[in-house]
């Protein structure tokens, strides 16, 4: 039997974060930056590795008016907050029977159909790393770039 795997939702960085605050990102999540170079703190009221708070770090009181506070959220909740709030959708898709990836950002309500109702807003270059001599895809930095483009188009709306 082979070694376990332990998957994790990879968290957006500070700069995708800032972006999502500009844009009206307002859902409570565990993990926040209090402000730039500071380090990524999760919200308290632990137990058993189970976390009992979630925290709007966005949110500003008159008093925090100038708060650098940001909420880091999952890379898959800004995905699906963008796709569920602004139909806005991030995909990043395999094309010339995978040989090649792809990442578009699509506007509107895409499904299974051929004719669905979204059109294509920007397509946005894959990010590849060296392994061994030879270039791989990264999903998760070909994602984080397109989830702020998707918050770039958002926030010029």
């Amino acid at each position: 039997m082979g070694k376990k795997q332990d998957f994790k939702d990879t968290l957006i960085t500070y700069e995708t974060g800032i972006l999502a605050k500009q844009a009206g990102f307002n859902i409570p999540v565990r993990h926040g930056v209090y402000g730039p170079k500071m380090k990524l703190t999760e919200s308290h009221g632990w137990e058993r590795n189970k976390c009992l708070e979630m925290t709007n770090w966005n949110a500003v009181t008159k008093q925090q008016k100038h708060s650098q506070a940001t909420s880091i959220p999952t890379q898959s909740l800004l995905q699906k907050w963008l796709r569920e709030k602004h139909s806005l959708w991030v995909e990043i898709t395999l094309w010339g029977d995978g040989i090649g990836t792809q990442c578009m950002i699509k506007e509107g309500k895409p499904d299974d159909r051929e004719d669905d109702q979204s059109r294509i807003v920007r397509a946005i270059k894959t990010v590849e790393i060296s392994i061994y001599d030879r270039l791989e895809f990264d999903y998760e930095k070909t994602l984080e770039k397109g989830l702020k483009e998707a918050l770039k188009i958002l926030i010029s709306k």
